[in-house]
């Protein structure tokens, strides 16, 4: 295999990565072939362009997972044109770093065992979620009713109009929090398990 056809080969498994972080790797990958005395013993070094493509994604995974989450200090990173990056979805950098087990350098019956973990995980967390989102919606939904009863109940009991005007603002509040609640268990949930399959990747490599 050439430089050209290993630098195609790369950038096809790469093609699921955001285009600058892939163009970045694969113009490091030219340049370190480019740079070396011999072309056939470098490209034999680096390994299969899959292999090479699991460890890039890896290390791209954990990064991302971690400004997803917040972790890198609150800043975006900026691209070799001086631009900001924006912060990806932790959902798609999950599923990115996943598809990449598969052709890292992980026997096959571990790739599917560890897919099954991470399936059953999956699971757990989206009913969680989905628990959390219902009684999120019912709340906000139950708002219109309780302050329209609260009010039409205002002239002949005031107390009752009140603790129900009370009940609808209290059940808002606890409707907004709960919405909250699920967008941060969703980020903190894909961006941990992205970081954990691109360390099982990384741990692969190095065998």
């Amino acid at each position: 295999m050439n430089k050209q056809q290993f630098l195609k080969e790369l950038e096809y498994q790469l093609r699921r990565m955001p285009q600058e972080e892939r163009d970045d790797a694969v113009r490091y990958y030219d340049e370190f072939i480019s740079d070396a005395e011999n072309e056939a013993e470098a490209i034999k070094g680096i390994g299969s362009p899959a292999n090479a493509a699991a460890n890039i994604i890896a290390e791209w995974g954990a990064l991302a997972a971690a400004e997803s989450t917040g972790e890198t200090g609150g800043k975006n990173q900026r691209t070799s044109s001086g631009e900001e990056k924006k912060k990806g979805s932790a959902f798609k950098t999950f599923w990115i770093v996943l598809l990449a087990v598969f052709a890292s350098p992980i026997a096959l019956p571990i790739a599917f065992a560890i897919a099954a973990v991470v399936f059953a995980i999956v699971i757990a967390l989206a009913a969680v979620v989905a628990v959390i989102a219902a009684a999120a919606v019912v709340l906000v939904l139950s708002v219109p009713v309780a302050l329209v009863m609260g009010i039409a109940a205002f002239p002949v009991n005031p107390l009752s109009a009140c603790m129900g005007i009370g009940f609808a603002l209290a059940a808002f509040g606890t409707g907004v929090l709960l919405i909250k609640a699920v967008k941060i268990i969703a980020k903190y949930g894909f961006g941990g398990l992205a970081r954990w399959l691109s360390g099982i990747i990384k741990r692969g490599g190095k065998k």
